[in-house]
């Protein structure tokens, strides 16, 4: 199943540490992670051969190969790879502080600085994935080797990879948030022509959510993400709206008007008319009257 990413905010303050790089081919492969709150330790691969897929908190997700995912020891997880060949190169290091998880909104508007980087916990961008791969790789040959300086060049290698990690993972954030608020404006442009095409029918939040084929709460999040207010609201102005029109430019009472809206209850129809417009139908009547008669009485 495709899921949005997760992401942790990792603060390098102070630096990571114990940091090593390795790579494992398998088949059949399967590993669980018991989780321990206590453990910040990260691990970041590049699926070379085979796909992966993760059982966590009862969410399931698949990752393609040529991925590159993010694993934390903090909570408990499955892994499993239904390839003939699994095949991954990955890097380790330490935190000094517990991974934070952030919101897809924080995340996307985070502010680039050197003492923090967050990393998605996949990113599936091939040019970008490919890229990190190639850092893993020469981490796993500067792990092996005798060199004097490895560790800081195993250093310089996870801060590089870091920087890439953190600029891809928020891109990936902000592409998230835009394909969310075009599904929360899609969703609100439905619910906003039935309403229109409907009005004279009793309409609420659920039997509208019905109509457009989408969760009742996700219609509700959705409406007022967009409009600032609740599709309810909306629906009583609409239809107050229709009532102004009816009970001036066609001359309708206010009962007439309500019943063409869909609204049979005067009592009800009045409160509203109020509540909506801040005066009663018979005010609202004579205003615009004085206001027509001004008009057509005006020097031409």
């Amino acid at each position: 199943m495709k899921h949005g990413a997760q992401f942790y905010l990792i603060r390098l303050e102070p630096p990571p540490s114990h940091c090593g790089a390795y790579h494992n081919r398998a088949s059949n492969y399967r590993w669980e992670i018991r989780g321990n709150e206590a453990n910040h330790n990260i691990e970041i691969s590049f699926l070379q051969e085979g796909s992966l897929n993760k059982l966590q908190d009862g969410r399931e997700s698949h990752y393609p190969q040529g991925s590159i995912i993010t694993l934390t020891r903090c909570r408990r997880y499955f892994l499993h790879s239904t390839d003939p060949v699994f095949h991954e190169f990955h890097f380790t290091f330490l935190a000094s502080h517990k991974p934070e998880q952030l919101s897809t909104a924080a995340a996307a508007n985070w502010e680039p600085n050197d003492r923090e980087a967050i990393l998605a916990d996949h990113l599936s961008d091939f040019l970008e994935c490919r890229r990190i791969g190639k850092i893993i790789k020469s981490m796993i040959g500067i792990a092996g080797s005798d060199h004097i300086c490895r560790e800081l060049k195993l250093q310089t290698a996870l801060y590089r990879c870091l920087a890439i990690m953190t600029r891809s993972s928020v891109l990936q954030a902000q592409r998230e948030m835009e394909q969310e608020q075009r599904k929360t404006d899609d969703v609100t442009l439905s619910a906003i022509c039935y309403i229109r095409e409907h009005l004279s029918e009793p309409l609420s939040l659920s039997t509208v959510a019905k109509a457009i084929n989408v969760n009742y709460h996700t219609l509700r999040s959705s409406f007022r993400k967009s409009m600032n207010m609740t599709l309810t609201d909306h629906i009583n102005n609409e239809k107050i709206r229709a009532v102004e029109k009816l009970i001036t430019a066609e001359h309708l009472t206010l009962a007439q008007a309500g019943a063409a809206v869909g609204i049979r209850d005067p009592d009800y129809l009045s409160r509203l008319f109020h509540k909506c417009t801040g005066m009663t139908a018979r005010e609202y009547r004579r205003i615009y009257t004085a206001r027509w008669e001004k008009s057509m009485n005006a020097p031409k």
